[in-house]
C-alpha cells in the first residue's frame, strides 16, 4: 500500500539514519564500559535513538502524525499485549538458554549483559527498570516501529514492512550471538504495530519484555526449570506457544474490528 499524500523518509534515508545511529553507538559503548553504564544508556537512548529520527523528521518536514501514530489504547488490547509478551518472553528464555549451550557469547559481551542485569539493591532495581525498560521501550519504538516501519509498510506492504523493521531492530542491537533472538523480538513488536497502527502497543510490549527479563534475572528465575526434555518444561513451552498464538490471533482480530 502506498500513501502519496504523506511525507515520510525514503528507503535510502531510512538506511542512512540506521547507519548514523549505529556509528554513534560505538563511542557511547566505550563511555558505558569506561565511565557510567546508566548515563551511557541514557545518552544512547535519548540523545541518539530518539532524537536522531525526530530531528530528521522535523528537518525534512515529515508528517509526524503519520510517522508516529499514538492513539487511545483499548483495555482488551493492552491485556492481550501483556499475555502475548509474557508468553513469548518465556519462550525467549528457553531460546536464550538453548543458544548459550551451542553459541556462547564472548566474555566481554557476557560481562556487559551481566552488568546490565545485576541488581544491587531495591533502588538499583527501580533505577534499572526505568533506564533499561521504560527508556528503551519508548525511544527504540519511536525509531524502529514509527520512523522505519510506518515508512516501510507504506512502500512495501504490511508483511515486508514488519520483516524489514524486525531486521533493523536486530541490527541496531549489535549482538551477533543473539541476533536471531532480537529478530524474533522485532517481529513480535512489529506485528503489534502492523496490526494496530498504534505505537502504544509495541512500546508497552517492549517495556514489559525488558521488565520481565530484568525481573527474571533479579529473582533468579531460569528456564528450563529442570531440563529441555523434562515433562514440566515441555508443558511450559507448549502452553506458552499456545498462548502466544491465541493472543496474537485475537489481537489481530480486535485491532481490525475496531
Amino acid at each position: 500500500m502506498f500513501f502519496p499524500s504523506k511525507r515520510f523518509p525514503s528507503r535510502n534515508l531510512i538506511w542512512l539514519t540506521i547507519v548514523g545511529v549505529s556509528l554513534l553507538q560505538y563511542p557511547i559503548s566505550f563511555f558505558v564500559h569506561k565511565h557510567s553504564f546508566l548515563w551511557g544508556v541514557l545518552l544512547n537512548e535519548v540523545g541518539v535513538v530518539l532524537l536522531f529520527p525526530l530531528l530528521i523528521s522535523a528537518w525534512k518536514k515529515f508528517d509526524f502524525a503519520f510517522l508516529f501514530p499514538f492513539k487511545r489504547p483499548q483495555i482488551k488490547l493492552l491485556l492481550l499485549t501483556l499475555l502475548f509478551t509474557f508468553s513469548a518472553d518465556i519462550l525467549m528464555e528457553y531460546l536464550t538458554s538453548f543458544t548459550d549451550l551451542f553459541l556462547p557469547a564472548e566474555n566481554l559481551a557476557r560481562q556487559a549483559m551481566e552488568t546490565a542485569l545485576t541488581i544491587h539493591s531495591q533502588t538499583d532495581f527501580v533505577l534499572k527498570l526505568l533506564i533499561l525498560s521504560l527508556l528503551p521501550g519508548f525511544c527504540e519504538e519511536i525509531l524502529v516501529r514509527g520512523y522505519c516501519q510506518v515508512s516501510l509498510q507504506a512502500r512495501y506492504g504490511l508483511r515486508r514492512g514488519i520483516l524489514i523493521a524486525a531486521f533493523i531492530f536486530a541490527l541496531l542491537h549489535q549482538n551477533p550471538w543473539y541476533f536471531h533472538l532480537y529478530l524474533l523480538l522485532g517481529v513480535m513488536f512489529s506485528f503489534l504495530m502492523g496490526s494496530s497502527n498504534n505505537l502504544v502497543y509495541p512500546i508497552f510490549a517492549h517495556v514489559l519484555n525488558n521488565a520481565f527479563t530484568l525481573t527474571f534475572h533479579a529473582r533468579q528465575i531460569h528456564f528450563p526449570v529442570l531440563g529441555f526434555t523434562s515433562s514440566e518444561d515441555l508443558f511450559i513451552m507448549a502452553l506458552a506457544s499456545l498462548l502466544v498464538l491465541f493472543s496474537a490471533r485475537i489481537f489481530w482480530k480486535l485491532s481490525h474490528s475496531s
